[in-house]
C-alpha cells in the first residue's frame, strides 16, 4: 500500500487521523535516513497497543525552503 499527502495540513491532519484509528501507536526509525538533494528516505516500524506491527517505507521531498513538502509512505504488504 502507498499513500502520500502535501502540505503542513494534510501531515497534520494524517497524523491526528493515525493516532485516532491506533491510540497508543507507536514509530520507530529502523534505518538511517538517506539524503540525495532535495529528497530523503527512511525505514520504520509502526506497534499498536496490542503488539501488533508493520513496516514500511517514507520518502520525503523538500521544498526550496528546506521544509518537508510532500511525504509518501509505503507500507510492507
Amino acid at each position: 500500500m502507498a499513500a502520500g499527502v502535501r502540505g503542513p495540513m494534510a501531515r497534520s491532519d494524517f497524523i491526528d487521523a493515525s493516532l485516532a484509528e491506533s491510540p497508543g501507536l507507536t514509530i520507530t526509525a529502523t534505518s538511517a535516513v538517506a539524503v540525495l538533494g532535495d529528497r530523503a528516505w527512511y525505514r520504520w516500524r509502526a506497534t499498536t497497543d496490542d503488539g501488533q506491527s508493520f513496516e514500511g517505507t517514507d520518502f520525503i521531498e523538500f521544498g526550496r525552503d528546506g521544509r518537508i513538502e510532500r511525504l509518501t509512505y509505503f507500507c510492507d504488504a
